[in-house]
């Protein structure tokens, strides 16, 4: 049999028993879980880093691309320098050989033509008329050799209205009795066509 006091004091130690017990599951302050942490942080940093490197070579790769595709660039700018150049010769050789070496050799034909005219022991006895009709030739050989290379001069049309769009007026005269205000009178220089472009306008005097 206990007494009173025994009891209570048996009371007491069932109550601290019964706090301790409650207290000792709590994971808060079990170690086992202090040690786990640290572990998950280090996969993290891990992953963090295996990421970096992927992101570093693949900027690599990039970089290496975009390289090569530089050098190629310059490489067609150089070959397109050069194309250019080719061209350019290519073509100044053509339109020579086409065009300016047969006008070249027609005005250097005209001109031998013209040297042994005004020689003294060919002009000498010539007449007035005959020398008139030689200079006369020497302007025909001269059109014929432009008509080759397209340039066309503008036909003569005396009496006939002012065109403004192919001839310049640089004089004005008075008109005749039976004439008509802004006709041509007289051409003073020759106008030429190149193929359909006005090369450069007839000069004319026209009637006032």
């Amino acid at each position: 049999m206990y007494t009173k006091d025994e009891v209570e004091i048996e009371d007491v130690v069932e109550e601290e028993t019964v706090v301790v017990t409650e207290e000792s599951p709590s994971s808060e302050n079990d170690p086992t879980d202090e040690i786990a942490r640290p572990s998950s942080k280090n996969e993290d940093g891990k992953t963090i880093l295996a990421s970096i490197d992927q992101v570093t070579t693949k900027i690599e790769v990039l970089q290496s691309d975009l390289t090569q595709q530089l050098a190629v660039l310059r490489d067609q700018a150089n070959l397109a320098q050069t194309l250019h150049a080719d061209m350019q010769k290519y073509r100044d050789d053509y339109w020579f050989k086409q065009f300016m070496s047969r006008l070249v050799n027609d005005l250097l034909r005209i001109h031998d033509k013209f040297v042994q005219t005004l020689k003294p022991e060919n002009i000498k006895g010539m007449s007035h008329e005959a020398l008139i009709r030689r200079i006369e030739r020497f302007d025909k050989e001269l059109l014929k050799a432009l008509d080759r290379q397209n340039v066309i001069r503008i036909p003569v049309e005396l009496e006939k209205p002012f065109n403004d769009r192919i001839q310049e007026a640089i004089d004005t005269q008075p008109m005749s009795d039976n004439g008509a205000v802004e006709q041509v009178v007289a051409v003073v220089e020759d106008g030429f066509f190149y193929g359909n472009q006005l090369l450069r306008p007839q000069k004319v005097i026209v009637s006032a």
